[in-house]
């Protein structure tokens, strides 16, 4: 089994070859802050996606998104194609765009690179919430922002596809299934399953325990409902 294509073994390393997803990952976060503090101008901002793009799709890690993370669950015997763009759209689906019956992929860096500041700014919010599903979401992202942030392009596309085809696992109530409504790439139940699809595909091709690498502590049984999630805490 081949390993990230990337060079990352259990913690990120510091030394990044160039071309690395790493390194291109860096890069997405540099040019995206120095648009934001108007450092360079569009068409400099444009053209480093653009770059980004082309090096991410000579990497490897299209075909392993496509052949681990995106055949296994779809219905459809098309050909799967899972491709970089260098979009300079603020990327409010996550990063990621699905066509066709799901078979064709399209990554846009500055979205996932958007999607994960999204969950990590949850580490600077309070988690303690009148409103129990709010508080969950909360501390569930607190965990998830502590994988690295190449890492979001994985969860990015396992959510995407789990909201477009409701293949996540909710909550049941009395043995009927249900499927929660207004959810977004942020929501608790998609990036629950997109993180446990995750932790199997890490497992495979790194040989290591996800959730001991980055100290990633949850504990799903303890947030079903409300009442439950407090006598698991008392």
């Amino acid at each position: 089994m081949p390993r990230f294509p990337w060079h990352l073994s259990g913690k990120m390393s510091k030394r990044k070859k160039r071309g690395s997803i790493s390194d291109l990952w860096d890069r997405v976060a540099r040019t995206v802050s120095s648009l934001d503090s108007r450092k360079i101008s569009k068409k400099d901002f444009e053209k480093e996606l653009a770059s980004v793009a082309v090096e991410a799709n000579k990497s490897g890690i299209s075909s392993l998104i496509a052949e681990n993370l995106v055949k296994p669950y779809l219905q459809s015997k098309k050909e799967v194609k899972v491709e970089f763009v260098g979009s300079t759209t603020s990327g409010e689906d996550g990063g990621v765009e699905l066509a066709g019956d799901g078979e064709d992929v399209r990554i846009n860096p500055v979205g996932i690179y958007r999607f994960h500041s999204l969950i990590t700014a949850s580490k600077g919010m309070g988690t303690v919430s009148e409103d129990f599903d709010e508080s969950r979401m909360l501390c569930f992202h607190k965990e998830l922002g502590k994988l690295p942030g190449p890492y979001f392009i994985f969860i990015a596309v396992l959510c995407k596809l789990a909201m477009a085809n409701q293949i996540f696992t909710a909550e049941k109530r009395g043995g009927k299934k249900i499927t929660p409504g207004g959810l977004s790439v942020a929501s608790y139940f998609p990036l629950l399953w997109a993180l446990k699809q995750f932790e199997a595909f890490y497992k495979r091709i790194q040989n290591r325990d996800m959730r001991s690498d980055f100290g990633i502590i949850w504990h799903e049984g303890e947030w079903i409902e409300k009442n439950k999630h407090q006598e698991a805490r008392k």
